[in-house]
């Protein structure tokens, strides 16, 4: 009763017929850092011609200041008491951010209309 050797086990069935091979995992890309992928980024827009991001900003910021202060808003706030309701015109904020960006260079060439154009509606996420 009982098994005397182990030569009496039975062979192992080949399976192999009902198991497909294992796909190869997809090989991740290589880690880098955010130092390293802003490099990246940055040398893509100067390659296209685009202005740095924080000349954009800068710019756009300036603009919005010169905006405000033309039209008075602190004087304004003072008199009403509040902020609310006041209107500022969009159209001469985003005209002199774009006078702003085309004031900077890209690779010692000054920044072109098209790509000024371009770098402001990508920062301004309206594409």
């Amino acid at each position: 009763m009982g098994f005397d050797t182990i030569d009496t086990f039975p062979a192992p069935a080949d399976l192999s017929r009902f198991f497909l091979e294992p796909e190869p995992l997809p090989v991740p890309p290589p880690q880098i850092s955010d130092a390293e992928r802003k490099r990246i980024e940055r040398q893509a827009r100067k390659n296209a011609g685009l202005p740095d991001l924080r000349a954009v900003d800068v710019a756009i910021v300036g603009a919005l200041v010169g905006a405000l202060e033309r039209a008075d808003v602190v004087g304004r706030m003072r008199a009403q008491g509040s902020a609310k309701g006041m209107e500022l015109d969009l159209e001469v904020v985003l005209r002199d951010a774009l006078r702003g960006i085309r004031r900077g260079k890209v690779e010692g060439q000054p920044v072109t209309k098209a790509a000024a154009i371009e770098a402001l509606q990508q920062r301004l996420r309206l594409r």
